[in-house]
């Protein structure tokens, strides 16, 4: 091939990074590592990172609107995968996957389509057919999660504890919870609240 695509592994997991790098070989393809050939980023028509990596290559004011970000990582969380997705993610790939769905990613990331791997797209129509909390459900589920009590949510969101209580009721309906400590576990396996968000046990 005279003018072959070029792919670009920032991985930043070294042996993550050489796996990829090995299973992209291709004679379709030039394949980098960002480790050895840091300078041929610029010129990549797909970038393979991991999660953090991507995100901060698809957030960049210089990120051509051709190249492709294509992620590959073990975060599956609702929060995780939407967020990449409102960044305009290539492809998001866990890192279970296998070596042909990764070639097929590249390949259909490189003619502007999203592609998901099947476990990411079965969570994300699981999600999207979830009732979706509203802003302000969101703001009680985060102080919820840090151990806030009624008056305490109401009082730092200005609102009334019975308005707190409604709020509750709802979220925890649409959670499928019967309690708020099972509320916010539900939430942080969804990723709707960060782990680290958590009151102390």
């Amino acid at each position: 091939m005279l003018n072959p695509k070029h792919i670009h592994v920032t991985h930043d997991r070294p042996l993550m990074r050489a796996g990829l790098a090995t299973l992209l070989q291709s004679k379709e393809w030039l394949v980098t590592m960002h480790a050895d050939q840091p300078q041929a980023l610029p010129d990549a028509d797909v970038v393979v990172a991991d999660y953090d990596g991507g995100i901060a290559l698809l957030g960049e004011p210089q990120q051509r609107r051709e190249r492709q970000v294509v992620i590959v990582t073990h975060r599956d969380k609702e929060w995780d995968v939407r967020r990449a997705l409102e960044q305009r993610v290539g492809a998001y790939l866990l890192e279970d996957t296998s070596a042909a769905q990764l070639q097929h990613a590249i390949r259909y990331s490189l003619t502007g389509s999203r592609y998901l791997c099947p476990a990411v797209a079965r969570h994300v129509h699981d999600d999207v057919m979830r009732e979706r909390l509203t802003r302000r459900e969101g703001d009680v589920l985060a102080l919820l999660a840090k151990g806030h009590c009624n008056k305490q949510i109401a009082r730092a969101l200005g609102i009334e504890v019975g308005t707190v209580k409604w709020h509750l009721h709802s979220l925890m309906s649409k959670l499928g919870a019967s309690a708020r400590t099972q509320a916010v576990v539900l939430a942080a396996r969804r990723g709707l609240v960060g782990l680290d968000a958590l009151a102390p046990a």
